[in-house]
């Protein structure tokens, strides 16, 4: 659109599309261009005027702009409301959430209360002070102490926070109870305290209704009777806590157990008491029978009466207080049984009775009993106890346990409870079922109806067409007319009905298993087949009408088209002839197709593999494909219109690039046709890849690098081209450059054209070649040092202008001049070293260094044995014991004159190690 809103921290993109030819896009934010935006498409994240201009490069100059304006929303509204069931005062916690978001635009309200936008953040505030953490879209209070009034901000990119409607929310202070420290005697006092302190409340303590002046903290110290409870509130929100009576001289019991509760039969009953006496004792009564024992504050009761506990304070004042508990038995039991949910009268073969409720009946209504582990049980079967049967399910598995149910339960303390009646009448699990023996023929027309149930004292009910034809207790049934028969059997607790059979004059079915109007495929091989159900049936085949020898199956295989028949001729009973005729015919049409394997690529590949793509029959009702058939058909490959000798296949496989062609395959189908496929060139590529290299190195320009190719053949054109320039700079298969630079090699052969890989010539960096010394060497002498080179695929080291190695290292025993000569390939690089004789005259180890460049102990030197030695390892210590120097072939260069030292500490330490083993230690004193 070309004006449209754009919400804060979103973007926008506008895409143009243009005729212009070769088209350069520059766009515009205010008439200030945008920097790298220079595509058809642009994002944009402010509002504002955007431009773009479209420059043609090509053919005619020309340039189109168009314009997008983007703007802000005017403003925003931000709605916050509670949960809908919160009402002033109420328990909590009540949750605050942003049910409407809204931008207002010049084009009318979006609705931005479900929009998911990272970049918008809020914060919610108390009383106008921030709620730490609240930075959600919405914020649960939970307690009064959170009361206040409530509002959220939203902090959108570029616009100014948004702040929301004011909510006010007043909880209610949490429940609170109070207790007493103890009973009230005369002349003392006991402390009343509230479950609930917190100094955020506001605390009143009643006495008989009446506020206690100045009683207005969590506890209250109490001297006096009268009937006490505490108000808390907050925020103009009140809880009232429950009451305690003090009576001078008196104690009170309470308890959470009902006064009067019911006891089921084998079941327990604790009740539990708490008193405000100090040091109490308990005493428990049945019936106001004292009960050995019970002299807790609890007692588990197993039988019905009335409980009564009396509890007496032992110290501070005497007093006695009771309280009473009643336990009634139920009036009565109600049991019901029922049977498995599936169980079917007169159908199913097994039954599971079960107790599925045992009700007890009390004044104040009905329990169901759930746990009968006390209860024993008896199952009665027509009146009598069923022997074993003593549990609260009973399972029946034969129509011989028939009868009328019901259990008794035995409960404690009662009489016996009978369940209702199930009558039960279960099913042998064979079904009722007749059969038809005989024919019912012209020269004979009976059949007899036999059934699989056989008992005369059952009642045999015969039916014709719905009609009763016969009853009594025979199961068998002559029937001489035709029609549909049926049974219908009486045990005398159920009834059965059989199936249905026909009877009808004696004939057989003949269907065709096979399509009756069919196509062969040439080659192919078909079954034609028939099903009867004549009895001691004769078959015959048919082609044309002509009976086919050795066919007297109710199959028969052909490999031609033709009209067939199966003749059928039931020889046994009644004889009938019937017969079903069949006809195959060739394809309309038969086409192939050709391809090459799915991997080959025209000039990319070496090898090919033609192959038949499609091999399809044309049919009246399609095609039908017979790719990969293992028909007898011909197969000849054909390259430029001439047949490929010996490539007889299906398949034909091409490796050699002179194999390139316009290839085709023609198929000789017997007794039908010969077809012709697509034609298909073939590029094969005359190599896999061409590649160049070289093992020559450029030292300068005075040098030349010879780059050679892998393909060498005669037959193929080279060209050879240096990157950056298109002129051909060779045309043979190798190449000789003084340059560096990027070459490449493109190979072509027939219609096939190969590019190389490309090839970057570098001048060899000379200052690769390094040796581990200095150009300048002191030597002490009588010892030896060695210098080794790098970087290089051949040395000579000369001394004296005679040669000293041949290798990368040379060990220098004397004094004098020293060349090395490295060359890698045809680069050769010459460096000197002189080296200059020093002797040792050292017979003790020194103990003073004087490094003031006088020449003169200006380093520490050891006795020759100590030099130059792998063996021997030296180690100085600083005056702190840190190690200042470590080396193995001491060199007599300690102290370097970079070494730093303080004149404050000048003495350091030294060990010298021969073998892994310290012979030599002790101090070094450094004197300016």
């Amino acid at each position: 659109p070309a004006t449209d809103i754009l919400l804060p921290g979103e973007t926008k993109t506008f895409t143009v599309t243009t005729d212009a030819v070769a088209p350069q896009f520059a766009w515009f934010r205010n008439n200030d261009p945008i920097p790298g935006a220079n595509q058809s498409s642009y994002t944009a994240t402010q509002n504002g005027t955007y431009k773009v201009v479209v420059t043609q490069t090509q053919g005619c100059n020309a340039t189109a702009e168009k314009i997008f304006v983007l703007e802000y929303p005017t403003g925003f509204e931000v709605t916050i409301t509670p949960t809908t069931s919160h009402t002033a005062c109420d328990n909590g916690p009540v949750t605050l959430s942003v049910t409407r978001f809204i931008a207002n635009t010049s084009q009318g309200v979006i609705d931005l209360t479900n929009r998911n936008n990272s970049a918008y953040t809020y914060q919610w505030f108390k009383n106008t002070s921030t709620v730490a953490g609240a930075t959600a879209t919405s914020h649960t209070i939970t307690s009064a102490t959170e009361n206040g009034s409530y509002t959220v901000s939203v902090t959108l990119p570029d616009f100014a926070p948004v702040v929301s409607n004011a909510v006010d929310i007043k909880l209610s202070p949490e429940n609170t109870t109070i207790s007493s420290s103890g009973a009230l005697c005369e002349g003392s006092s006991v402390t009343l305290s509230s479950s609930v302190a917190n100094s955020a409340y506001t605390y009143q303590w009643f006495k008989n209704d009446q506020p206690i002046p100045g009683a207005t903290t969590y506890n209250h110290t109490a001297d006096s009777e009268g009937n006490y409870y505490l108000i808390i509130s907050q925020s103009g929100c009140t809880r009232q806590s429950n009451a305690i009576s003090l009576t001078i001289g008196q104690i009170s019991i309470a308890s959470t157990s009902p006064a009067t509760d019911i006891l089921l039969p084998g079941e327990t009953k604790t009740f539990t008491v708490t008193t405000d006496a100090t040091a109490p004792q308990f005493a428990w009564f049945r019936n106001n029978d004292p009960i050995p024992g019970a002299n807790q504050s609890s007692y588990t009761a197993t039988q019905n009466g009335t409980y009564k506990v009396v509890v007496t304070q032992t110290q501070g004042c005497n007093a006695t207080a009771e309280k009473i508990f009643v336990l009634e038995y139920p009036t009565g039991f109600e049991s019901t049984i029922s049977a498995n949910s599936d169980y079917q009268q007169c159908s199913s073969t097994s039954i599971t009775l079960s107790l599925t409720s045992l009700i007890a009946t009390t004044p104040s209504g009905t329990i169901s009993v759930t746990n009968t582990s006390g209860y024993t049980f008896q199952w009665f079967k027509n009146g009598d106890p069923v022997v074993g049967a003593i549990a609260s399910s009973l399972t029946l598995n034969t129509p011989s346990e028939n009868g009328i149910y019901k259990l008794q339960i035995t409960l404690p303390d009662f009489a016996p409870v009978f369940s209702n009646d199930i009558t039960v009448n279960l099913f042998s699990g064979q079904p009722l079922a007749i059969i038809a023996v005989g024919q019912l023929c012209p020269e004979n027309p009976q059949v007899i109806i036999q059934s699989n149930f056989s008992n005369s004292s059952y009642t045999y009910t015969w039916f014709r067409n719905g009609d009763v034809i016969g009853t009594g207790n025979n199961p068998d049934f002559s029937a001489t007319e035709i029609g549909n028969y049926k049974l219908s059997v009486n045990t005398g607790s159920c009834t059965f009905e059989s199936n249905t059979i026909e009877i009808r004059e004696s004939d057989f079915n003949l269907t065709p298993n096979s399509p009756l109007d069919d196509t062969i495929i040439p080659g192919q091989v078909k079954t034609l087949s028939v099903t009867t159900d004549a009895l001691q049936p004769a078959i015959d085949w048919f082609r044309y009408d002509i009976q086919i020898s050795n066919s007297s199956s109710s199959s028969f295989a052909v490999n031609r088209d033709g009209d067939y028949k199966a003749v059928v001729k039931q020889t046994q009973g009644c004889e009938i002839i019937k017969e079903t005729a069949f006809n195959l015919r060739y394809p309309n049409e038969m086409n192939i197709a050709i391809a090459t394997n799915s991997e080959f690529q025209q000039c990319g590949s070496t090898t090919a593999t033609l192959k038949i793509a499609s091999f399809n029959a044309v049919v009246p009702s399609g095609s039908i494909s017979i790719l990969n058939n293992t028909y007898n058909y011909q197969y000849q490959w054909f390259r430029n219109g001439e047949p490929v000798a010996g490539a007889t296949g299906m398949t034909l496989t091409l490796n050699n690039h002179n194999d390139t062609g316009s290839y085709t395959l023609q198929v000789t189908i017997p007794d039908y046709a010969v077809i012709v496929s697509n034609a298909i060139t073939v590029n094969l590529s005359f190599a896999n890849e061409v590649v160049i290299s070289t093992n020559d190195i450029l030292c300068s320009s005075e040098t030349t690098v010879t780059i050679r190719s892998n393909i060498n053949s005669p037959e193929y054109t080279y060209k050879w081209y240096k990157q950056g320039n298109g002129t051909v700079i060779g045309t043979e298969n190798s190449l000789t450059v003084n340059s560096a630079g990027n070459y490449f090699l493109v190979v072509s052969y027939l219609d096939c054209t190969i590019t190389s890989n490309t090839l970057e010539i570098v001048p060899f960096d000379m200052s690769q070649i390094t040796v581990d010394s200095p150009r300048d060497i002191t030597l002490i002498l009588g010892t030896s040092i060695t210098l080794t080179a790098s970087g290089a695929h051949t040395y000579e080291w000369y001394f004296n202008d005679q040669i000293v190695s041949n290798g990368p290292s040379v060990t220098i025993e004397e004094p004098g001049t020293y060349k090395l000569i490295a060359k890698v390939g045809e680069c050769q690089v010459t460096k000197e070293f002189v080296v200059t004789g020093m002797e040792n005259n050292m017979m003790a180890i020194p103990n003073v260094v004087t490094p003031n460049a006088d020449g003169i102990n200006d380093t520490w030197n050891l006795p020759t044995k100590y030099v130059n030695n792998e063996n021997v390892e030296v180690v100085i210590y600083g005056p702190d014991g840190a190690i200042v120097f470590r080396s193995t072939r001491y060199l007599n260069n300690w102290p370097e004159s970079s070494f730093t030292y303080s004149l404050k500490n000048p003495v350091y330490y030294y060990t010298i190690m021969e073998g892994n083993k310290i012979t030599e230690r002790g101090s070094i004193t450094i004197v300016k």
